[in-house]
């Protein structure tokens, strides 16, 4: 179990770490579990790992998409570089986010889909569409 938090901890870290580190490549979950002393499966690292974000209360938010566009954007750096790149910046992705998140209310199988897979892809429409409208 020592070994399974531990891999887990430093899982997690990684993935946490691993847009603002060079060289900025991937790591792979068969890399963490080799670093294991016993034999572990890829289901176990996972559960290690939610196992260390539930023990620390960690949750992405209510079911709303605001709380999964804040942690998209303190996660991602990369999208805080492409959003300081427009002239009214992230207000005008998150404007686009809306537009995309209040039409698929219209949709009638819009309750099909988790709320964080519908607010992932109107944040990258929504992006698309700010930096198209910036570069036009």
């Amino acid at each position: 179990v020592t070994w399974d938090i531990a891999l887990g901890s430093l899982a997690l870290c990684v993935k946490l770490h691993r847009d603002f580190l060079a060289p900025l490549s991937p790591v792979y979950a068969n890399e963490f579990m080799n670093l294991a002393c016993h034999c572990i499966s890829y289901e176990d690292l996972e559960v290690s790992q939610r196992d260390i974000l539930s023990a620390f209360d960690f949750n992405i938010g209510s079911v709303t998409p605001q709380g999964f566009i804040d942690e998209l954007w303190l996660a991602s750096p990369t999208l805080r570089k492409a959003t300081g790149l427009l002239k009214d910046g992230w207000e005008s992705v998150k404007v686009e986010i809306w537009d995309r998140l209040f039409d698929v209310l219209s949709e009638p199988d819009f309750l099909e889909f988790p709320v964080s897979l519908l607010t992932a892809s109107a944040l990258l429409d929504g992006l698309i569409i700010a930096l198209a409208r910036h570069y036009k």
